[in-house]
């Protein structure tokens, strides 16, 4: 049997030169060593674990309006119709051995099976909704119809002097309008190819004064030259016998010769 130890424990190594310690205030206490690195590697652990990551936004469901109310009754008269063809009589179809001997058994499959698919389809839609935001979407949708639809209703008595919907037009008016752009082209065409055939007029007009005048120069010119051959048959005239006389004398006087 092992003794109790002695009641005079050996006391505990004490700490080195506690007694001697310069306070002076050239020489200020330190702080003891060991801990002056404790700071440093907490804030490099710190440093070192990762970041976790933010908290998802919370979501906060949007009352549906009109049009997504709809699209979504619209989902469910789709999913409703479809389940609706997975009926027990087509599983007794399909298993006709299980139908006559256990159908309730077949009635039960048939049963969750259609409460599977139409869970299934519905957290798949919600979760549809939710990534695509279409509530809110469809929302925003709605209401900027309606402000173009209130600002067509504000501006519709300014625009009846000026406008009319196509379909109230009478049929000269619609057909006026189809036939505006090539009529208006044609029209522009015309115009300049009327245009240069005046001015080609002009030019002629003037290059046809000109000519008159010089037919009339010319014809004054051959008149004058008229006058001078009308006054020279008459100078022939008057000496015409005495050159003829004349002629016939020589002539008769080379024969003689």
């Amino acid at each position: 049997m092992s003794q109790p130890p002695p009641s005079d424990n050996p006391p505990p190594p004490p700490n080195p030169e506690p007694t001697e310690m310069d306070t002076s205030p050239d020489n200020p206490p330190r702080d003891p060593a060991p801990d002056a690195p404790q700071q440093p590697a907490d804030q490099d652990e710190a440093a070192a674990a990762p970041a976790s990551p933010p908290l998802p936004e919370k979501h906060t469901p949007v009352a549906p309006g009109y049009r997504a109310a709809r699209f979504i009754k619209m989902y469910d008269e789709a999913l409703r119709r479809t389940l609706a063809r997975v009926k027990y009589d087509n599983f007794a179809a399909c298993f006709p051995t299980i139908a006559a001997h256990a159908p309730n058994a077949l009635r039960n499959v048939q049963k969750q099976m259609v409460d599977y698919l139409e869970d299934r389809c519905n957290k798949d839609f919600q979760a549809i909704l939710d990534e695509r935001d279409l509530v809110r979407k469809l929302n925003e949708l709605e209401a900027l119809v309606a402000e173009a639809d209130r600002q067509r209703a504000n501006t519709q008595p300014t625009r009846q002097n000026r406008y009319r919907d196509p379909h109230s037009l009478p049929p000269e008016a619609v057909i006026k309008g189809h036939l505006h752009p090539p009529l208006a082209h044609a029209y522009s065409h015309l115009s300049a190819a009327l245009q240069n055939t005046r001015m080609e007029n002009e030019d002629l007009f003037t290059t046809i004064q000109a000519q008159r005048a010089e037919m009339d120069a010319l014809l004054a010119d051959l008149d004058g030259v008229v006058a001078d051959i009308d006054g020279a048959n008459d100078l022939l005239g008057e000496v015409a016998p005495e050159l003829a006389a004349e002629a016939r004398r020589a002539d008769n006087g080379i024969a003689g010769i």
